[in-house]
């Protein structure tokens, strides 16, 4: 692959010039690893990866082979080739924004009991980005056809593939996709993975939930409006405080780069896209722009999903890239995803058990949890001993929801019971209630029958338990 800048600009590739010593108040990735350094959580592999076959499977070890989660690290490759030896010239980081609890909150730049608060004020008091004109994200661009040449367009990309033997393509999955509200000019920035097809093409999977992820209620407008395409932008390495907020489930219409700024008190500075109408991150390492097709869907997939078991062959949404803009020291990060415990459970988990415990405690008024983990809920939610509702926004629950979950937290920590004792307590206490329900279905029943029945049954029952005369009178 040939570096040099007079090559770069033969092909399409236009350096921007951009100041690195802008005062903006927040890391940015290249910050961000230099702490995970010094605080020893940053392994640095110099001698040649195969990312196609070796990248994510020597990250995972740390997760399933019995690694104490508190001593996991972010892993980053200097020397990445691929299955016929190919080099190439991006190193690639993973583990790097959640290895574990502590690289979260180093991302955060908050200890773990603050991050509740943190998150609360930043999701109430957004802060508007700052608009910049230049930036490092836009050192060097490619566009137009110089994106077909060899080596120029997506084929330049290390991208890892997750689950080796299993999936189809070298996917993305430490994403901002960043889209925009036809209507409201709202940016909604989410986490989604995109399939690699062709050096200026790939396929994105919005749609992961009832009702569709924000990026995909934006591209059923589009459709509605009878547009072609819906302007796209995909950010790999996105300063930490920026690539938290994408798998946040926050409000509907809330811009997801105001709560990044609220989250470390500065706006974050963005730059206008090279060649969509979008905003991106300033401090991003690379950013591919495009356009998605609203009339036409890619087979994409198959890829290992969270669960432990590969998702199918789906149709999603195809992307043609129309510029891929990168600083020149840029890093590729990546998510190692998929099958519990991995980096992106690991982000869901510190960020949404504080928002679940708020939900619980302040929305819905149990007051009696004290704390509530992501693995817990989602445990108890798939056994099925809590079954809350489908919404468009997630999960809803019930008052018996509630309840249910207030007396699994009683009977786990107050009482001490083990896993292999919740079910058959949980069965005991079923059978109660519903002895009961059925004994004031039998009452009310009882009581619309004539006195001479009513007579009969309480003295043929008081009768098949030893009851005298007397008793049988008081019922």
């Amino acid at each position: 692959m040939n570096n040099k800048p007079e090559a770069l600009a033969r092909a399409g590739k236009k350096p921007a010039g951009a100041p690195r010593d802008s005062k903006r108040g927040y890391p940015d990735l290249h910050e961000h690893l230099e702490e995970l350094k010094k605080r020893g959580l940053l392994l640095t592999i110099e001698r040649p990866i195969d990312k196609d076959s070796e990248l994510h499977p020597l990250v995972r070890w740390q997760y399933v082979g019995g690694v104490e989660e508190h001593e996991r690290k972010a892993f980053l490759f200097t020397n990445v080739v691929d299955g016929r030896g190919r080099r190439y010239r991006f190193p690639v980081v993973v583990g790097a924004f959640a290895g574990n609890r502590e690289i979260y909150c180093i991302g955060m730049r908050t200890p773990a009991e603050e991050v509740q608060r943190k998150w609360d004020h930043a999701i109430a008091n957004p802060l508007p980005p700052r608009l910049v004109d230049s930036a490092p994200c836009q050192e060097v661009v490619i566009e137009g056809e110089a994106l077909k040449d060899e080596g120029n367009g997506l084929d330049s990309l290390p991208i890892p593939i997750s689950t080796p033997g299993y999936d189809s393509a070298p996917t993305l999955t430490a994403t901002n996709v960043i889209t925009k509200d036809p209507d409201t000019g709202v940016q909604n920035h989410g986490t989604y993975r995109a399939g690699l097809k062709a050096p200026d093409r790939c396929v994105i999977r919005m749609a992961t939930r009832v009702g569709g992820a924000g990026g995909y209620q934006y591209y059923l407008k589009h459709q509605r409006r009878g547009d072609k395409t819906m302007p796209c932008a995909i950010v790999l390495g996105a300063p930490p405080c920026v690539a938290f907020v994408a798998p946040m489930k926050l409000p509907v219409g809330l811009d997801e780069i105001g709560v990044a700024g609220a989250v470390v008190g500065q706006p974050i500075n963005v730059v206008r896209a090279r060649t969509v109408d979008l905003l991106v991150p300033a401090e991003a390492e690379i950013v591919i722009e495009g356009l998605i097709d609203t009339e036409y869907l890619e087979p994409e997939g198959p890829f290992g999903e969270s669960h432990g078991h590969i998702a199918l062959e789906e149709f999603n949404m195809p992307m043609r890239v129309t510029a891929i803009t990168y600083r020149r020291d840029a890093i590729v990060a990546s998510y190692l995803s998929q099958v519990t415990p991995s980096e992106s459970s690991a982000i869901k988990r510190v960020s949404y058990e504080p928002m679940f415990l708020s939900h619980l405690r302040n929305t819905l008024g149990v007051r009696g949890v004290k704390r509530v983990t992501l693995r817990d809920l989602r445990f108890w939610v798939r056994e099925g001993w809590v079954r809350p509702a489908h919404g468009e926004a997630g999960p809803v629950f019930d008052n018996v929801d509630i309840a249910r979950v207030r007396l699994l937290c009683d009977l786990k920590k107050d009482m001490s019971l083990s896993t292999d004792a919740l079910p058959v307590v949980l069965t005991l206490i079923d059978r109660l209630h519903q002895t009961r329900r059925e004994l004031r279905a039998l009452k009310e029943a009882l009581s619309e029958q004539p006195d001479d029945v009513r007579r009969t049954v309480v003295e043929k029952y008081h009768g098949l338990h030893g009851s005298s005369e007397e008793t049988a009178g008081d019922h």
